[in-house]
């Protein structure tokens, strides 16, 4: 469980420079458009390895962690917001890891939970 938690959020942290670095590129509207490749970069991320990936899911949960964060590192060099709105999908694509984790914790948990058995209907 703890997992789950750390990557995420350090994801939601580096998300709170956005608007301040659309402010200083000179494109603010830009913002939204960042914010929107996250979520889509979400999306893809979960339907592309939850659909297409699923013996390879667990094999994936490190290097899509690691996409969490790595590709904001690319705000370093200062692209302009076309380039720069890619950064947060391919980072948001990452939180696809969480699939994987998801496996292994409802494995862990013990057949007669009324959890697992909810989760599984």
């Amino acid at each position: 469980m703890l997992a789950q938690w750390p990557a995420p959020a350090l994801m939601v942290g580096a998300e709170g420079v956005l608007v301040p670095y659309a402010a200083q590129v000179g494109a603010p509207k830009a913002a939204g458009l960042f914010f929107a490749a996250v979520a889509a970069g979400m999306l893809a991320g979960k339907l592309i390895v939850g659909r297409l990936c699923p013996a390879d899911r667990e094999r994936l949960a490190r290097p899509l962690a690691l996409a969490l964060g790595l590709p904001l590192l690319g705000f370093a060099l200062r692209p302009g917001p076309t380039c720069a709105a890619m950064l947060p999908a391919v980072s948001g694509f990452g939180v696809a890891y969480q699939l994987a984790l998801a496996r292994r914790f409802l494995d862990a948990v013990p057949e007669r939970s009324a959890v697992r058995r909810s989760a599984c209907s």
